[in-house]
């Protein structure tokens, strides 16, 4: 175990409130420390670079901060790249999160659309963690995009929306569109980085926003939205290929798919219990046996 350094921990309580503050502080304490492979600067200043980032990788959710230690114990140089910390090894100094936790703790809409992404993101690695990497390479069927090409193609698409997402333009000069949808063949690790700088980019805009924020325009491609209209029109966008994704699953897994609703037959007992009709309930659930 390695203690948090004031810089961690000043990071760590933007982020987290109340319970979740400790939890996730007993989490970078124990799972990010000393036992990440190869990570040779183990004392908590050494930490601070990895550390920083799956708080990045978070967005304040409790479930996403596990996902992301998840990834750098496996190879923690992803979680870094996640986190846009990769390229340049002060990078993470300069990063501090803008989090007005109260928007979230009381609920509306601001709540409602980052539990429905969580739930969405859930449900779509949920699918993915059933697939071999030959799986997500695949053809889906019909010769349509491989499950891999719609991951890309979202993972894109959100960084490129939600970065400055108030002030700049949602479809940046950077982002190459067409190139995301190209045939690739790429590694399940290399797909989760660039999943996940996508996602962590959306996450980390969304908790710095505030309610009076959801009137303000925005636009994409030089067409005006209020903040609201884009938010619900990226949520639906996502949750369009993330249902491709689970299609494609599905039919590439056969019996052996896993359900991650309510699997056939079990509606009655279900509705005698229900759980997880939250958004962050369901993603938490998914995470922990694979369906509600």
């Amino acid at each position: 175990m390695v203690p948090l350094s004031p810089e961690t921990r000043r990071r760590l309580d933007a982020l987290f409130a109340g319970r979740a503050r400790e939890t996730a502080a007993q989490l970078l304490i124990t799972q990010c420390a000393a036992n990440l492979p190869l990570w040779v600067n183990t004392d908590e200043l050494g930490l601070e670079r990895i550390r920083f980032a799956v708080l990045k990788l978070s967005g304040g959710d409790l479930v996403e901060l596990e996902r992301a230690v998840q990834i750098a114990q496996v190879d923690w140089r992803d979680a870094l790249v996640a986190a846009g910390f990769g390229q340049d090894v002060k990078a993470h100094e300069s990063w501090f999160p803008q989090i007005q936790r109260a928007v979230h703790s009381g609920g509306g809409v601001l709540e409602s659309i980052t539990g429905e992404y969580t739930r969405y993101k859930a449900l779509a690695e949920a699918a993915l963690d059933q697939l071999t990497e030959g799986q997500l390479v695949a053809p889906a069927p019909g010769g349509g995009n491989s499950i891999a090409t719609i991951c890309w193609h979202v993972g894109g698409n959100l960084r490129s929306r939600f970065s400055d997402f108030l002030t700049s333009d949602g479809e940046k000069p950077w982002r190459n569109r067409e190139d995301e949808f190209l045939p690739r063949a790429v590694t399940q690790a290399e797909l989760m980085v660039h999943w996940e700088a996508g996602w962590s980019t959306l996450f980390t805009t969304l908790a710095a926003l505030t309610d009076a924020d959801l009137s303000r325009t925005v636009t994409t491609r030089g067409q005006p939205l209020r903040v609201d209209e884009a938010l619900h029109r990226s949520l639906a966008h996502t949750c369009y290929h993330v249902g491709q994704v689970i299609y494609a699953a599905r039919a590439l897994r056969g019996s052996a798919w896993r359900f991650l609703s309510i699997p056939p037959g079990q509606s009655e007992a279900f509705n005698a219990a229900p759980v997880s009709e939250r958004g962050a309930d369901h993603a938490a659930a998914l995470r922990r046996k694979g369906g509600p």
